[in-house]
Order: C-alpha cells, then structure tokens, then sequence
C-alpha cells in the first residue's frame, strides 16, 4: 500500500500517559481498515468523516474508562498518499502538523489555542478564561468558574471531562488533501518541539538532515536533530523539560515508500 497512518498523542494531567496510550492504541487498530476504505473511494471523501467517528469513538472510550475526568490528550493524525502526494489530516490540540520542502514550509495546521472565540464559548458554558504560568508556558488557560483547575491551554483535546462540560471541544479540526510535492518533508510533534523552535527553524533543520543523510536514515537523522535541539533550549531556559515527540515522514522526489521516523 502507498498509504501511511501517523500519529502524535501528547498526554496531559495525572492519568496523561495512560490516557494518550489508549487513543494512540485505539487509532492504531483501526489504520489497516481506514487504509482499505481509501482504496475504494479517493481519501478526500471517505477520511473526513471516517476521522471524525474515530476521534468520537476516542472520546465515548475515555469518558466510559474513568481515567479521564482531570486528564486528556492532544491527537493529530495523518493519512499520507506517497502515490498520490497527498495527506488528509485531522486533529485537536497543539501537537503541529507541517509540510517543508527545501527550508520552505509549504502547510502548517493551526493550534487549538484559547483564543477570543473559544473564550466566548467557555465563558457561555459557566467556565472562564485566564492567563496563567505553568511549567515555564505563559498561556490563557480554561478554568471552572472560581477555580484554578483544571487550567487546560488549548480549547480542543480528547479526554478532560471537566474541561469539556465548560466549552472545551474533542471535535477535529480535519484538513483534507494537502498537496505534498516530492522531496518534502512531513513533521508532527508535540508541543514541547513548537514551545522551543519555530515552524521555520523546524523546516530548516530537517532540510539539512536529509540532505547531510540522503539514504533511508534522512528522517531518523531528523526527527533525533528536532528533539535534540528543542530538549537543550528547554534546559539552557531552565525549569522542567516538557515531553518532546517528532515523526518525520520523508517523501523521495519518486514515489517510492517513504521514509518514517520518530524521536
């Protein structure tokens, strides 16, 4: 098959670990089957809706699985087309998706922040907006009214139950049929990367891994040189280092199979 399915799942709150495990498993046993679906119909007009059922079924799992009260995940999923040069996209949070060719970034997914309308939504379901410090990130944050919890930077996310019952969503943002040229690369990693290197430094930085590593161990060489790179500016800035996830997917100038590395 020329079809790939990546994922990044970044957890958050007491239960984050085993909350953004069981979504990761969950969207993983389903791959082969949105993979067969894409084979019988053009992947722009099964996946959306494909995509929006799982993050759904992701959602009613950890709402009945009582881990997820006070916790929860981000979630971005990629089905790359290596054949076609294309990927349809879907996700909550702020774990980016980018597609960069040449240091240029040719698409960047926009993060789930708590911007003016989330605020409206949250402050219309008796929840309220504040701007916060945490672990180093200055950010306006979702807090019940009166309280400093749960405290959630982002306005969707799969899990957090209390924060949802306030105007947090779990409904994907989802993008369909990204064009991705020969010879571009596709990145997705936690905010724990975006926290410390911006999307163009991303670019810049995976161009010159695959090119100093032009054969099958380009995307490993980037995906290492991200994390690496993202972990000594967190400690040079001092306090804690958030968790730091990168998948590089290289697409060579041919279509033959990608190059797939995490970190």
């Amino acid at each position: 098959s020329t079809k790939l399915l990546v994922g990044v799942f970044d957890g958050h709150g007491e239960q984050g670990r085993e909350v953004s495990s069981s979504v990761a498993k969950l969207f993983a046993h389903f791959a082969e089957d949105l993979a067969k679906l894409t084979e019988a119909a053009p992947m722009d007009q099964v996946l959306p809706r494909q995509f929006a059922n799982l993050f759904s079924l992701a959602q009613d799992g950890l709402r009945r699985g009582g881990l997820a009260e006070w916790s929860g995940t981000t979630g971005t999923l990629a089905m790359i087309d290596t054949e076609a040069g294309c990927v349809v996209c879907a996700y909550v949070g702020d774990s980016r998706l980018i597609i960069c060719h040449n240091q240029r970034v040719l698409f960047a997914t926009s993060d789930h922040d708590v911007d003016d309308e989330a605020e409206r939504r949250v402050t219309a379901a008796a929840g309220e907006v504040r701007r916060m410090w945490v672990s180093g990130i200055d950010a306006r944050r979702v807090f019940l009214r009166g309280s400093d919890i749960p405290g959630l930077s982002m306005s969707r996310a799969l899990g957090d139950l209390q924060a949802s019952a306030v105007g947090v969503l779990n409904e994907p943002s989802i993008h369909t049929c990204v064009q991705i040229p020969g010879g571009s690369a596709v990145v997705l990693a936690s905010d724990g990367l975006w926290e410390k290197v911006t999307t163009q430094e991303v670019a810049a930085i995976t161009t010159a891994a695959l090119k100093l590593k032009g054969d099958d161990q380009g995307a490993a060489v980037a995906a290492k040189a991200l994390v690496s790179e993202a972990r000594s500016r967190w400690i040079q800035e001092g306090g804690d280092v958030d968790d730091i996830t990168a998948v590089v997917v290289h697409l060579s100038q041919e279509t033959m199979p990608p190059e797939l590395a995490s970190a």
